[in-house]
């Protein structure tokens, strides 16, 4: 299998701050490839750099077998791109929309209608297409992105954030169409929310807030036990010895959490590459 996206000593910065420390990865075709990490990592920074969105100062970019920035152009033509945050035409309506995207990409009517329809229809949107999208709630503008995003059947699928505001039942159908496209060949890479693990509802105690929160009780717990140690004993030793122990405790139990939620997440990125298809020959 040949590579579909393949990044080589890449930096990039803002304002002479480096962002991205010469990062280099491959991708090759039918993969489902996630990007974790903390904010400010670097993650929407790399996706943007991937679809011809912004330049970079040095290394060496190929997405669909063109190099970037140079054939920025043609690789937008092959790709489809769900940004964290877009702006769409309010004024039109959702199923407007679908049709510039589509007549952007130059598809056939026939086949951009049968298209806009069955995503629309699995979206749970077929009752709202003619309305103007400046009507439309976060979650449906999010479900109308990643239907313009699919339209053209790209060879390289980036997202995101892609489940910001979406249902539960919209979650797996679109765990089902990237499923469905990575097992057709195409290669699907994603910046998830840390903290909503994809394809699955998230789990009790695994959250982006798990492991902060479990470090500050600890902390404040350990405080209340120092100053009660201190006051029966009176020894600054038994209560630095307790204040200790108790930080220990909190980044031991913190690190698991964490560990807890990335190992979830890594179990859902691999549910999307092999689960079953209900959806996508619809669309084809």
């Amino acid at each position: 299998m040949d590579s579909s996206i393949r990044v080589e000593n890449l930096r990039f910065g803002y304002g002479g701050a480096e962002v991205l420390h010469g990062i280099s990865f491959d991708i090759r075709r039918g993969e489902v490839t996630g990007l974790l990490g903390p904010n400010g990592a670097g993650k929407s920074t790399t996706l943007k750099i991937l679809t011809g969105i912004l330049k970079f100062s040095e290394g060496r970019v190929e997405v669909a077998g063109r190099q970037l920035p140079e054939h920025a152009y043609e690789v937008k033509q092959q790709i489809g791109y769900v940004p964290e945050f877009a702006e769409l035409y309010e004024s039109i309506t959702a199923l407007e929309f679908l049709e510039l995207c589509g007549r952007l990409h130059e598809l056939e009517d026939a086949v951009l209608q049968r298209r806009i329809h069955a995503l629309l229809d699995g979206f749970g949107l077929s009752g709202q297409g003619r309305q103007r999208l400046g009507t439309f709630s976060k979650g449906m503008r999010q479900k109308v992105l990643i239907s313009a995003a699919l339209l053209h059947y790209p060879s390289v699928i980036i997202l995101d954030e892609p489940l910001t505001g979406l249902d539960v039942e919209s979650v797996m159908m679109t765990k089902d169409l990237l499923s469905s496209l990575a097992r057709e060949g195409k290669t699907v890479e994603l910046f998830l929310m840390e903290g909503l693990p994809f394809g699955n509802p998230p789990r009790k105690g695994k959250g982006s807030l798990a492991a902060p929160l479990v470090f500050a009780a600890f902390i404040f717990a350990g405080i209340i036990v120092a100053f009660q140690w201190l006051w029966i004993f009176h020894s600054r030793a038994i209560t630095v010895a307790a204040t200790v122990a108790f930080v220990a405790i909190a980044f031991l139990v913190s690190k698991i959490s964490l560990r807890n939620l990335e190992t979830n997440v890594l179990h859902n990125l691999h549910t999307i590459a092999t689960g079953p298809n209900t959806m996508f020959e619809e669309v084809e």
